[in-house]
């Protein structure tokens, strides 16, 4: 531990994202199509599959993480710090989403200004909105969690 952090649990929630990333890349991409197939070893690709896993381990350990952070703290400045952390990055990854979306997206994804909008509110489908993304359907349970917190 360095101060009010656990550092092997950063890595092992690197590790975790890592198998998540190697799964779509690897293994279901390709497997669905939306990828042409990657010319990776067999056994690579065969461990891969099993990366959606890594989904249950980062969410085990974000919300042991997120309820040690609220410990002992005033809800608002829990709030306010949680919303501090995620939007910026939220911000910066919807706007490259949607500016290589634009560019590069035909045929397999579309974007609008629309669609922006309601996911910059990290709340898309309470707009009407899909998700720019299929990977930002996990920002939606993480404010129900933090709600709960």
């Amino acid at each position: 531990m360095t101060g009010a952090r656990i550092v092997r649990l950063d890595g092992l929630r690197f590790l975790a994202a890592l198998a998540v990333v190697m799964f779509h890349y690897a293994f279901r991409g390709p497997a669905v199509g939306v990828m042409p197939p990657l010319n990776l070893p067999g056994w690579f690709v065969g461990i891969s599959q099993y990366g959606y896993l890594g989904v249950n381990l980062f969410f085990m350990i974000s919300g042991f993480v997120i309820a040690w952070s609220a410990h002992e703290r005033p809800a608002l400045d829990f709030a306010a710090a949680r919303l501090a952390r995620l939007y910026p990055a939220h911000l910066a990854a919807m706007t490259l989403t949607f500016a290589i979306t634009l560019q590069f997206g035909a045929p397999h994804f579309s974007a609008d200004w629309l669609q922006y909008a309601g996911n910059l509110t990290m709340l898309a489908p309470l707009f009407g909105q899909e998700f720019m993304d299929g990977a930002y359907w996990s920002i939606v349970l993480e404010l129900f969690f933090y709600a709960w917190v």
